[in-house]
C-alpha cells in the first residue's frame, strides 16, 4: 500500500540534515505541480515561517525554507518512491548566507500528504534509521523493513497554503 506523504524536505531544514547518501541518483517521479507555491507553518511559539516550493523539472523542485532569514536552506527535491511508501529525498546544497553544508550529511528524507489547502510533513527518524548507514541499498532495506514501525518519522509539521 502506497502512502502519500510529504516533502517534508522542507521542515528538514529546521532539523538539520540526517544522511550522507542519497537514494535517488536520477529522478524520474512526476512531482504533483499542486506542491509548488509558498506553504505557511504556525510554530508553536507564535512565529510563521515559509516554505517555497518551486519546480526544476517534473521530477525536480527548488525547496527553501524558512524564506527569508538568516537561516534560509535551499535544496533539491525528488520522490524515491519504492512498494511501500512515497517519499522525498531533499539534498540541502546552501544557505542564505552563501555557505555550504559543513559536512557530508546533505539528505533529508520526508513522507507527505497534500488535504486541500494542508501539507503535512513528517522527516524520517534518525533514531530508528541511523545516519551512519553505509550504502543506498541497506538504507533503503532499513526503511522498507520499518515501514509499519508507528517511529518511523518524526512529527508531523504542518503547513497552509500562503496566499
Amino acid at each position: 500500500m502506497k502512502m502519500f506523504p510529504v516533502l517534508a524536505t522542507l521542515a528538514l531544514i529546521l532539523c538539520g540534515c540526517d544522511y550522507e547518501i542519497p537514494l535517488v541518483t536520477q529522478p524520474s517521479e512526476n512531482i504533483d505541480p499542486k506542491l509548488y507555491g509558498t506553504w505557511i507553518h504556525q510554530r508553536s511559539n507564535e512565529e510563521e515561517q515559509q516554505l517555497l516550493i518551486l519546480p526544476m523539472s517534473t521530477c525536480e523542485v527548488l525547496v527553501v525554507y524558512p524564506v527569508n532569514t538568516k537561516e534560509t536552506m535551499y535544496g533539491r527535491c525528488a520522490i524515491w518512491s519504492p512498494d511501500e511508501l512515497d517519499l522525498f529525498q531533499i539534498n540541502w546544497f546552501g544557505k542564505a548566507d552563501g555557505s555550504l553544508p559543513p559536512n557530508k550529511r546533505t539528505y533529508q528524507y520526508a513522507a507527505w500528504s497534500l488535504n486541500g489547502n494542508t501539507l503535512n510533513v513528517h522527516l524520517l527518524n534518525p533514531q530508528l534509521i541511523e545516519p551512519s548507514i553505509a550504502s543506498a541499498t541497506q538504507m533503503a532495506d532499513k526503511i522498507i523493513s520499518n515501514v509499519a514501525e508507528p517511529n518511523l518519522f518524526r512529527e508531523v509539521m504542518v503547513f497552509k497554503r500562503g496566499k
